[in-house]
């Protein structure tokens, strides 16, 4: 029994030495997903000693491991597809979908007062009439966020705000004038899912939607597209999936349309 025990306790040391060894001799860090860089920890910053340089270290070694990519991995494969909780700022929802998890207060809440969201509106509104009086044309827009267009793959832990700052956005948008679409309510409208499920953005069918949404509104004269021959291949990478999973990935469907882009350019 007393080989048993150190058999056990021999092999956990190994297991917390080797990472330990394999960051000194091969240093490795790439970012995940929407994470942003990790700056090498600085001991004396601006000529003076900096009070921050042990959890700033903490962070920085924990992010240069060899064996992260790995570890998180295996760690968020528990936590989401097991328990259904939140991992390294992604929550699993329902029907295989992946959320950003900082936008869950946008979800359950107002975060803007009226006042803030009607200083909004009347900036867009003051830009339109600029251009409009320079003889140009306006239209604005709003990317929602992905839970805001699909509240049922939420899961049920998070309430929904009735009114959140979107919505009223909308409202005041339309009542003064703004040359305004409404992205989440034709998205919300439409049958087909037009958002990647392991990504925080729309899939090539959204963005084409959307592409004709604003080119309505302008009352353009162009292609829809309405024609275009696709194909639904599931090998897309999204940058939840790989925030979540960064050693895998975790792929979803995507849209690949035969076309060939005219060139294009800003004026």
């Amino acid at each position: 029994m007393k080989k048993f025990y150190i058999a056990c306790i021999s092999l956990f040391m190994l297991l917390c030495t080797v990472p330990m060894a394999l960051t000194l001799f091969m240093p490795n860090y790439k970012k995940i997903g929407n994470e942003e860089e990790i700056k090498t920890p600085q001991l004396i910053r601006d000529g003076k000693l900096n009070n921050s340089f042990s959890e700033e270290f903490d962070l920085y070694y924990s992010k240069i491991n060899p064996l992260r990519s790995q570890l998180i991995t295996a760690n968020n494969a528990v936590k989401l597809d097991l328990f259904h909780a939140s991992a390294n700022e992604v929550i699993s929802g329902k029907n295989g979908m992946l959320f950003y998890e900082n936008t869950v207060d946008s979800y359950t809440s107002k975060t803007l007062s009226d006042r803030q969201i009607y200083n909004i509106a009347r900036t867009v509104q003051i830009v339109q009439k600029h251009i409009q009086n320079r003889g140009g044309q306006f239209v604005f827009t709003v990317a929602p966020n992905k839970n805001s267009v699909y509240p049922q793959y939420m899961p049920n832990r998070y309430l929904r705000a009735e009114r959140t700052t979107l919505d009223v956005l909308n409202e005041t948008l339309e009542k003064i004038g703004v040359n305004y679409v409404d992205i989440k309510k034709n998205i919300g409208d439409d049958k087909t899912e037009l958002y990647l499920k392991t990504d925080s953005h729309w899939n090539n069918l959204g963005a084409l939607y959307t592409y004709n949404w604003l080119e309505d509104a302008l009352a353009h004269s162009h292609k829809s597209y309405d024609s275009v021959q696709y194909t639904i291949e599931n090998r897309h990478k999204g940058d939840l999936g790989q925030m979540a999973f960064p050693k895998t990935g975790k792929t979803c469907d995507q849209y690949y349309f035969d076309l060939q882009l005219d060139k294009f350019r800003f004026i």
